[in-house]
Formats: C-alpha cells, sequence, structure tokens
C-alpha cells in the first residue's frame, strides 16, 4: 500500500511540474521538478518540528 501511495504522489508532483512549466515557459521545468522534489522532501521534517 505505501508503494501505491508513494508512486502516485510522484506522479502528481511530475504533473504539476508539468503544468508549472507549461504556464511559466522562462524556467525549465527540470528546475521546477527540483524545487518540487526539495519541497516534497522537507515536508515529512517541518511535520515533526511542529
Amino acid at each position: 500500500m505505501a508503494f501505491a501511495e508513494s508512486s502516485i504522489i510522484l506522479l502528481l508532483a511530475v504533473a504539476i511540474s508539468i503544468v508549472i512549466s507549461k504556464l511559466i515557459p522562462k524556467i525549465s521545468g527540470t528546475y521546477i521538478s527540483l524545487i518540487i522534489g526539495i519541497i516534497m522532501g522537507l515536508i515529512p521534517a517541518i511535520i515533526t518540528v511542529f
């Protein structure tokens, strides 16, 4: 079950980064994916702090 949830979250992150890269063509899709990945990686750390 955890594998399916992780896969769905990653697919949603990829879809969001593609949409954002289409809306803002001046920024490369790779950079947008990197920023979204960093944000997703920080979410567990932020949740444990609060």
